[in-house]
């Protein structure tokens, strides 16, 4: 009743749309069910409703607040955190407060709100930032690349490239670093074994030892 009055109260006063008043109720009430309680929503209720990902899920928000819905609309993911990115393989980075964190299908969260930055999960590992270095995390929340580096790039052929002090080099999807640091640029990343870099006098080829290949 008392939450009814208040936005009662804050609808007079700035005059939103008559439905305000239910929406903000049902969102809230729905939130506090367990998943297979909850109301469905119809579209028209949603600020914003994404594309579809591989699991049937659509993330939307309603009065900043974000969730997921299914395919038959129905909330499985309470529109509580301030961001939410798209699920890949079982979880979504989500945040709350500006720190983030992981959840699963179901909508638990199985890695903390401990980071400043989450991004999505590829080949078992996710990209995380703190205090402005990133590193690697896994589907446990086991930090398996120390989060020291200046850039981290994305998966391709099993490695990842990884930026300290200027340079660069590459790290696998155990996060072990494969080749160290040495290289001023990525010029390609890994494909079919080979990458190509620049070693501050030429363009070189390489192979997943590090061993140069090719002169370009």
């Amino acid at each position: 009743v008392e939450i009814r009055q208040a936005i009662i109260n804050v609808n007079k006063q700035y005059g939103f749309q008559p439905d305000i008043i239910e929406d903000v109720l049902l969102s809230i009430k729905n939130a506090l069910l367990p998943t297979d309680k909850r109301d469905d929503f119809h579209p028209q209720n949603f600020d914003y409703i994404g594309t579809e990902d591989e699991y049937g899920y659509r993330d939307v928000s309603l009065y900043g607040k974000w969730g997921f819905i299914d395919g038959s609309n129905k909330i499985v993911v309470p529109l509580t955190y301030n961001s939410v990115s798209s699920f890949h393989e079982g979880l979504a980075a989500v945040e709350c407060k500006g720190r983030y964190g992981y959840i699963d299908l179901q909508g638990k969260l199985v890695i903390p709100l401990q980071f400043d930055l989450g991004y999505s999960f590829a080949a078992d590992i996710a990209k995380v930032k703190n205090a402005g270095l990133y590193g690697l995390i896994d589907k446990n929340g086991k930090i398996v690349l120390p989060i020291e580096y200046d850039s981290i790039g994305y998966v391709s052929n099993g490695y990842i490239a990884i930026q300290k002090s200027g340079k660069w080099g590459f790290a696998d999807t155990q996060g072990k670093v494969r080749i160290p640091p040495k290289y001023k640029k990525v010029i390609k990343q890994f494909t079919k074994g080979l990458a190509a870099v620049d070693d501050g006098n030429s363009t070189i080829v390489i192979d997943k030892e590090g061993n140069i290949k090719q002169y370009l």
